[in-house]
């Protein structure tokens, strides 16, 4: 197919509109309510994730690989440890911990554009579409939260520096 641009201009290369994330590039994922970014707590499998305002260091950062369509897993730089839900559980108020990559349904997410033309994606477990990452406090805690659109709960996936 071809493709006419303003003043009858020609356009006759491919051009590709599917985008995805580089896996061996280091991001920073932060949140749009108080721009404070995912990290590891400690080096230990089953420690929380948390949100800490960005420093540079390796606990904030983070690889994203495709694992599936529209499946993605996220491991810490530092530990090696996967983002996972505490105890593979899915209900609200369900603890981000890190743990050893498994391939199971609790490590495998989602990043679903906002599509408010602001760039920032709401982050959730691929297996439960009615939930993201968030909080509904300024706590350092984060959480998954039934899908309700807080600023808490749409990140921003950035190049981490």
């Amino acid at each position: 197919n071809l493709c006419y641009g303003t003043g009858g201009t020609k356009y006759t290369h491919i051009v590709t509109v599917y985008r995805n994330f580089d896996p061996s590039t280091q991001y920073k994922i932060c949140d749009r309510a108080t721009g404070m970014c995912l990290a590891s707590s400690n080096s230990t499998a089953g420690s929380q994730v948390v949100r800490a305002a960005y420093n540079k260091s390796a606990s904030q950062k983070w690889m994203i690989t495709q694992s599936a369509a529209g499946k993605y897993k996220v491991v810490n730089v530092q530990t090696g440890m996967s983002l996972d839900m505490a105890g593979g559980k899915t209900a609200l108020n369900t603890a981000l911990v890190q743990a050893a990559y498994t391939n199971s349904a609790t490590q495998q997410w989602a990043f679903t554009s906002v599509a408010d033309g602001t760039g920032f994606f709401q982050l959730k477990p691929a297996s439960v579409p009615a939930m993201t990452i968030g909080s509904a406090t300024n706590s350092n805690n984060i959480q998954l939260q039934a899908w309700s659109w807080l600023d808490a709960q749409k990140m921003a996936v950035s190049l981490a520096n």
